[in-house]
């Protein structure tokens, strides 16, 4: 499948975080469905600070950090803290997820409150 013809036919804005496997050119990706390409940007939304990075980023001033680059085996392997979401493709079947979908995920996986606060361990102290 050709994803220069389904990606302009998605709805909503489309953000490339360059990674590795990202091989053209930023110019490329603009004419071919791609909104803005960057290698990683902070989005303050949902009561969180979102940061969408192609590695997983280990320090830093934000909440969540919604990474790629690790495919299933090796995310096995590799064990992130809670301020981090896997999005491969893999896990997706090669097909877009809301964003909101993706926090709402991560926080009943991570006992977070609306606030984005851990509960973790209001719920197991007694």
């Amino acid at each position: 499948v050709d994803w220069t013809s389904i990606v302009p036919t998605l709805p909503g804005r489309k953000i490339l975080v360059i990674g590795n496997h990202d091989k053209k050119t930023i110019s490329w990706y603009l004419k071919n469905g791609i909104d803005f390409c960057c290698s990683s940007f902070m989005w303050e939304i949902f009561g969180l600070r979102i940061l969408f990075s192609h590695e997983p980023i280990i320090d830093g001033i934000f909440d969540l950090n919604i990474h790629g680059h690790l495919h299933s085996r090796q995310h096995r392997i590799l064990k992130c803290d809670t301020q981090h979401y896997l999005l491969c493709l893999e896990q997706t079947s090669y097909q877009p997820r809301p964003l909101e979908s993706l926090v709402k995920e991560w926080r009943k996986s991570n006992r977070q409150d609306s606030q984005g606060k851990n509960t973790f361990f209001k719920t197991r102290q007694r």
